[in-house]
């Protein structure tokens, strides 16, 4: 009798541990991270070259492989031809479980640093987009591929900034299909706009030349 009434009391506290597990795998980031973050994407010149102004609400880690992005890291360009993974933490003051974000992968250097021509002219060359993202501590998350995995084609020795960005969606997010698939042309605000798009909330960025990484 004893043994069945431990068991059970037993059973009972592991269901309730479980979403304290889930919980606590799913904190806000560190305030110390968010300024390292915000410091690296001014002290590159990101502002305002790429987005007007920079105020971190979440941390987006970026990999190729099992390289990591780390705030301005170098790649070469070996090592970015297949398509880049990354996980988000949460925002402190939203439900990881509710809340979704669109991710950009752009280039604001084309086609050299020193002489962005499409920068002016056509926009920022966009490498990916992802939506309906989600903390990595929601494991039911769908994500939606709008724009595939262009690979990385510097056409400098200077290396370009490749800089992700992650917006918050708004509620019944719908988003431009045909600013997504033809972005050669619109600057990035048009694309935020048309679609509601908040932020940006998250940042980071990696270094690629034609030069090999250092």
């Amino acid at each position: 009798m004893y043994l069945s009434l431990l068991t059970s009391i037993l059973a009972a506290t592991s269901s309730f541990a479980s979403p304290l597990i889930a919980r606590a795998t799913c904190e806000a980031p560190q305030s110390s991270d968010l300024a390292a973050a915000k410091k690296a994407i001014y002290d590159s010149e990101l502002v305002p070259d790429l987005i007007s102004s920079f105020s971190p609400s979440l941390l987006i880690r970026p990999a190729y492989k099992n390289k990591a992005v780390t705030l301005g890291n170098s790649f070469a360009t070996t090592e970015t031809v297949m398509e880049p993974t990354f996980t988000i933490t949460p925002e402190a003051e939203y439900d990881p479980a509710t809340t979704k974000y669109t991710v950009l992968l752009l280039d604001p250097d084309v086609p050299s640093p020193k002489i962005p021509i499409e920068r002016f002219l056509l926009g920022n060359f966009v490498h990916l987009i992802v939506s309906d993202v989600q903390p990595n501590c929601t494991a039911t998350q769908k994500r939606v591929t709008l724009l595939t995995y262009k690979p990385l084609t510097p056409a400098s020795l200077t290396q370009h900034r490749y800089t992700f960005l992650v917006y918050r969606q708004p509620a019944n997010f719908k988003p431009n299909l045909i600013l997504a698939q033809d972005f050669v042309g619109q600057p990035l605000s048009t694309f935020i706009a048309s679609s509601g798009l908040q932020g940006p909330v998250g940042a980071n960025f990696f270094r690629e030349g034609l030069s090999l990484a250092s």
